[in-house]
């Protein structure tokens, strides 16, 4: 895709007329990963921008809509692949600008999505539901189906992030329903369901829950998405945990925890180990959840988890019914992250169990 885009970028310079003067350097997001190539990447990036920028001024409006689609591909290199997130905004925000200058109604509407949801990531979320929401009321003005189907499961996930459950169970129904009906790719039917179906288990609605996402994971298994069979995944075995089918929730986790390894994704290796830990405890398997408590909290600091994460593995670690080995070092961490909790209840649990220890342990 991101070759591709160069080959946008071709074709909208020559189309451009002065902008086709000068040769195109090839954009900084397709250069190789390594130390010495990342070294000049910004002074790169801001050349680039620079010479792109001096060639659109007075341009026509297929040139401004090719420059917008090229912005929008780079800007899902750096999202999906280079995970800077910062500079993905940027080339999302330029893609909107060429698209409102070219007055394309509909490609605004996926821009503002994308937007959106490029400030969702940096934790902007009144920023991101106005943009979200923007990119809805114009789809649905328009009659955009997939366009509806992508907006409702932006917003979707937003309202579930600031706890606004029934508005969130809302705009994922909507978002299925206008994918259904657009006749959209089963993938993107699957990211809202399994969206609804998080919803459902925050209100521990667990058998619908449980449904939706073996629905989803039958789904990703069938057409080979192996990014979603790891979250998916995940969120199965969690539901089966919570209706009590151990077997098949250690199953998932164990499946979750493979893929994320392969794919480098420590924070889910963490959050997989942690819930195989679960299990164990629920088996009255206590020394091997203790062993799994260890290897999330390894991971959770590789990291840079915030302290009460981190702490919480603490205090699950000690109160573990077998844990002995290491307990002064697991009660000195546990202490030196008592000043950085906030009030409430990991607080409370925190201080009490480091003043239930014998004086001198720690």
């Amino acid at each position: 895709a991101a070759l591709r885009a160069a080959g946008h970028l071709t074709a909208a310079a020559d189309l451009g007329g002065a902008a086709a003067e000068a040769p195109w350097p090839p954009h900084p997001a397709l250069a190789p990963r390594g130390d010495a190539a990342r070294q000049n990447r910004a002074d790169d990036e801001r050349a680039w921008q620079t010479q792109a920028e001096s060639g659109f001024t007075g341009l026509a409006p297929q040139v401004r809509i090719k420059c917008g689609k090229l912005h929008a591909k780079i800007g899902k290199t750096y999202f999906f692949f280079q995970n800077a997130m910062s500079v993905a905004l940027e080339h999302f925000v330029a893609a909107r600008e060429h698209f409102a200058a070219a007055g394309d109604t509909s490609l605004l509407v996926g821009s503002d999505s994308q937007v959106g949801w490029a400030l969702r990531t940096q934790g902007k979320r009144d920023e991101a539901l106005a943009y979200c929401h923007k990119a809805m009321d114009a789809a649905e003005a328009q009659g955009l189906l997939p366009e509806v189907g992508e907006a409702g499961h932006n917003l979707g996930n937003l309202y579930r992030e600031i706890g606004d459950l029934a508005k969130a169970e809302q705009y994922f129904v909507a978002s299925i329903a206008a994918y259904e009906q657009a006749k959209a790719r089963q993938n993107f039917i699957a990211k809202s369901k399994s969206g609804l179906a998080m919803v459902y288990a925050d209100l521990s609605r667990w058998q619908e829950a449980t449904e939706l996402q073996a629905w989803c994971m039958d789904l990703v298994e069938r057409i080979g998405i192996i990014s979603g069979q790891m979250t998916i995944g995940f969120h199965l075995g969690n539901c089966y945990l919570n209706t009590g089918d151990l077997t098949k929730a250690e199953t998932y986790f164990n499946r979750s925890l493979a893929l994320s390894r392969d794919k480098g994704d420590v924070r889910r290796q963490g959050k997989c180990w942690e819930s195989l830990a679960k299990v164990a405890q629920i088996q009255g398997r206590h020394e091997s959840a203790v062993s799994a408590l260890q290897h999330a909290l390894v991971l959770a600091r590789d990291a840079g988890a915030p302290v009460p994460e981190q702490a919480k593995l603490l205090c699950d670690i000690l109160e573990s019914p077998s844990h002995n080995d290491g307990r002064s070092d697991i009660l000195d961490r546990l202490a030196q992250s008592v000043s950085d909790l906030p009030p409430g209840p990991l607080l409370v649990r925190a201080q009490a169990l480091m003043a239930a220890q014998p004086a001198g342990s720690h």
